[in-house]
């Protein structure tokens, strides 16, 4: 979980691994931004009342420092939500764990101790049934499918790849689905939605780049420990 994000620590940037979690971040951030779009799309096909949308920067209509500004927060927004994740995710699986093999087995010792497949379903049910909410029955299932889709998304990365593609991923998902994006030039923040789109490109090709060469120097450095 913290093998990418130790080695970008310790300044070990063109190592392929870092180039890897760099790109699947990428690739999971830009799926988690078309995901946030499903639940308009469908909201409407299925003649639900209008959803809320999302809390966007503004920055991109007020010039270059505000629009700035709002990458950078972005930056730190998303580097907090790693963090956190992760804080929370081996929080809630040490207290389960705790729960069920000091507690519960001692009460009934013929129980087996509890995998981690088990406490990732128990996390998921928990989250879905707590995002499954809305006015109609239409409503409550179509934020739940949302729910599962995206929790699952979330923990894939997380205990699949780890914190930086988390990372990563948080910050392109948020990129996309917080920042004003067009394709239509005449708009009056399609400099700022290009350079975007720019940025995103220019990172997912730096982590393909790193994930198939990266440096010979770290190579040889772990073959030597």
């Amino acid at each position: 979980m913290l093998v990418g994000w130790s080695r970008v620590l310790a300044g070990r940037l063109r190592d392929p691994l870092v180039g890897r979690d760099v790109l699947i971040g990428v690739a999971c951030g830009a799926a988690g931004g078309l995901l946030n779009l499903i639940p308009y799309v469908v909201s409407r096909w299925a003649g639900l009342p209008e959803m809320e949308p999302f809390s966007s920067y503004t920055g991109a209509l007020d010039g270059v420092r505000p629009f700035l500004r709002d990458v950078v927060q972005a930056m730190n927004g998303s580097l907090q939500s790693g963090l956190i994740t992760v804080f929370e995710w081996v929080s809630f699986r040490m207290g389960v764990e705790l729960l069920w093999n000091r507690g519960v087995r001692r009460v009934a010792p013929s129980l087996p101790l509890i995998s981690e497949r088990a406490i990732i379903i128990l996390a998921m049910v928990l989250l879905v049934v707590d995002g499954a909410s809305g006015p109609t029955p239409k409503a409550q299932a179509l934020n739940g499918l949302y729910q599962l889709l995206s929790v699952s998304l979330m923990l894939a990365v997380i205990l699949r790849v780890g914190l930086l593609a988390s990372c990563v991923g948080f910050l392109v998902g948020n990129y996309l689905s917080n920042m004003p994006m067009t394709l239509d030039s005449t708009r009056l923040y399609a400099p700022a939605s290009f350079a975007l789109i720019a940025g995103v490109a220019v990172l997912s090709i730096t982590g393909l780049v790193l994930a198939r060469g990266g440096d010979a120097r770290s190579a040889r450095f772990d073959r030597l420990r």
